[in-house]
């Protein structure tokens, strides 16, 4: 099927099953119905200028950020909207990419440590930052000497790879924040934002 919207398009995630497609545009996220095509209904944004979003696996919960480095959730089982994080003084690139925990409980933000960018002409320092978004918090914060393009959960939640745009990923331990080993990836792809493709076997091993 194509989805032929009015708007343009910022970011797109699925519902907890293939018959329902969340559309964001400048505004809201428009809710689809994929099979009749239509829009079912809408979430109204906060945020100007937004520019990726990313869904819980159950779409109840959204994070949308914005060329001005700030994520807005929107939690539709607690009916709340607010501002996660204000990370000031980010360029349009900062921003890498969002994950949610399987739980939907965290998310893990993938970004550029704007206060070191310029700190050396080989590489581009970064961070991978997880937030405790039902208490709003901040609960781990890991530097990368090359910044993280994306970010995968393990199924289980307990830890998360991170893959730098150099092409190796790290592998995590939430809990604790310790760096369980280090895992060099091979891609063929090449470019500023190097996103190798990895992924957990469904259970986790």
């Amino acid at each position: 099927k194509i989805i032929n919207t009015s708007k343009t398009v910022y970011g797109i995630g699925w519902g907890a099953d293939s018959s329902t497609l969340f559309i964001m545009n400048a505004d809201e996220i428009e809710i689809w119905d994929v099979e009749s095509e239509t829009v079912q209904g809408n979430k109204e944004i906060e945020l100007t200028s937004p520019m990726e979003l990313a869904c819980n696996k159950e779409g109840t919960k959204f994070a949308i950020y914005n060329t001005y480095g700030k994520i807005e959730i929107i939690d539709d089982i607690t009916e709340e909207s607010f501002e996660l994080v204000d990370y000031e003084n980010m360029r349009r690139d900062s921003m890498k990419h969002m994950e949610w925990s399987p739980s939907g409980d965290y998310l893990a933000v993938c970004r550029v440590d704007e206060e070191k960018r310029d700190t050396s002409y080989f590489y581009i320092p970064g961070m991978l930052d997880i937030y405790d978004v039902n208490n709003k918090e901040l609960v781990l914060s890991i530097p990368m000497r090359n910044y993280p393009a994306r970010s995968i959960w393990s199924p289980d939640g307990e830890e998360i790879i991170a893959v730098q745009n150099t092409g190796e990923a790290v592998l995590v331990d939430v809990s604790t924040g310790r760096l369980v080993r280090k895992i060099p990836v091979n891609s063929d792809i090449s470019g500023s934002d190097l996103r190798p493709y990895i992924s957990w076997s469904p259970d986790g091993s």
